[in-house]
């Protein structure tokens, strides 16, 4: 099972929002799990996927999907990851109902 991170650029900034819901809909998330247990936002318009059984193309080939779907000529960027680390993320804040996807 592999992770990925993703980036996605779009020309609109007001296609973010659907995006955001899109790609949760599909299993990514906005966050990333320190070893700690610690959960972190990640920077904007990037995402996450832990544990899946896709290559690095087909994750790249559903997000461009997703993203074309909602913004003509999108820009998806996609790592397989084999070890991460960051500095400067912020803590996420314990989910709410307005920060859940889709309000669940």
């Amino acid at each position: 099972m592999a992770d990925f991170t993703v980036r996605v650029q779009l020309d609109e900034e007001d296609d973010y929002g659907e995006l955001h819901d899109a790609m949760a809909l599909a299993g990514f998330t906005r966050t990333i799990i320190a070893m700690s247990g610690t959960t972190y936002d990640l920077p904007w318009a990037e995402y996450n996927l832990v544990g899946s059984a896709r290559t690095a193309r087909q994750v790249a080939d559903e997000v461009y999907r997703l993203a074309a779907g909602l913004n003509p000529e999108p820009m998806v960027f996609v790592t397989q990851s084999v070890r991460r680390t960051w500095r400067g993320l912020k803590p996420s804040a314990p989910p709410t109902l307005r920060n859940r996807p889709n309000g669940r």
